[in-house]
């Protein structure tokens, strides 16, 4: 776009004005766009008046607590925290405000997910993971109204708020117990999602039975899945959409940019996540711009002017 050298006071208002109309849409546009999700830890039990300010300010629109733990009785830890004993919460009582509040205008937070799994700590420590204890509580209990597993998520699901229940399941894939808490996680009102790297059929005979209450699958592209491809994933999964992801310590913010930029044109990827250690770091806003760069559907927009020859990108303020 080439606009005239301005020469009077009332065309350089005016552009200014355009400008600044502009620069309001694409920021706009931006924060309702693509999903940027982040993976967050212990510093959201429960989230300060700063975390949550950070949080609200940082460009991520999803949120991730991780880990939840379920032992062989049925209790749940929150990372290293009890929250849930014999189906009881005994957790913190400000939870839900606090989390609540990472929503509230001005704020681009529009959904929370509690993630089952263990984390490596976890699992050096206690053994059996959460999906192995699920296995065999369902397999005495069931997932009625009875059950300790209902009553943990009901109670988890007041705790804090949560919109959906994501599953990471690496170890265990028992399609039975997996496919039963699920439905039961439906019932009570939230939706389902997994964050994988392997076992693709598995989870697609899981979509395939969950329908729209499984509205999301997180591909992990870092770690053990360093070599996973979405695009073999996105064939199988037809018109899913699936969320790739990446790390901190392994992408750069280019790297991770360039990546979720060529997903997004040549899969049609309208989302992605980051795992940067498990907690909202002081650059979440940086990686959050750098998922917008990659995955918004924006045109660069760069102002020339054609005296100087010199020119503005609206989008990454260089010169």
């Amino acid at each position: 776009m080439n606009f005239p050298v301005c020469k009077d006071k009332r065309t350089k208002q005016l552009l200014c004005r355009l400008v600044v109309a502009l620069i309001a849409l694409i920021s706009e546009y931006c924060n309702g766009s693509a999903v940027k999700a982040l993976y967050v830890g212990s510093d959201f039990y429960a989230p300060n008046d700063s975390t949550q300010n950070a949080a609200r300010a940082s460009g991520f629109t999803r949120l991730f607590l991780s880990f939840f733990h379920i032992d062989a009785h049925g209790d749940v830890t929150f990372n290293n925290t009890p929250v849930v004993r014999n189906g009881i919460y005994v957790g913190d009582p400000s939870w839900n405000t606090r989390l609540g509040a990472l929503e509230a205008p001005p704020a681009g937070i529009n959904r929370l997910e509690l993630v089952i799994g263990d984390g490596p700590e976890i699992e050096a420590t206690r053994g059996e993971t959460s999906f192995a204890n699920i296995r065999k509580l369902i397999a005495s209990q069931g997932t009625g109204p009875t059950s300790v597993l209902y009553k943990d998520f009901q109670v988890l699901k007041t705790a804090t708020g949560a919109d959906a229940i994501q599953l990471m399941d690496e170890h265990s894939y028992d399609a039975p117990s997996t496919l039963a808490l699920s439905k039961m996680i439906a019932a009570l009102g939230m939706k389902v999602t997994i964050c994988t790297y392997s076992n693709r059929d598995f989870w697609v005979k899981l979509k395939s039975q969950l329908g729209a209450n499984l509205d999301a699958i997180y591909l992990m592209c870092y770690g053990d899945g360093a070599s996973c491809d979405p695009g073999p994933w996105t064939q199988t999964f037809g018109s899913f959409t699936i969320y790739p992801g990446l790390w901190g310590n392994t992408d750069t913010a280019t790297s991770t940019m360039m990546k979720m930029r060529n997903w997004r044109r040549t899969l049609g990827i309208t989302g992605g996540f980051m795992w940067l250690n498990g907690f909202l770091p002081s650059d979440a806003g940086r990686w959050a711009g750098t998922l917008a760069y990659g995955l918004d559907p924006i045109a660069s927009l760069r102002i020339v002017n054609k005296g100087s020859g010199k020119s503005l990108n609206l989008i990454y303020g260089s010169l």
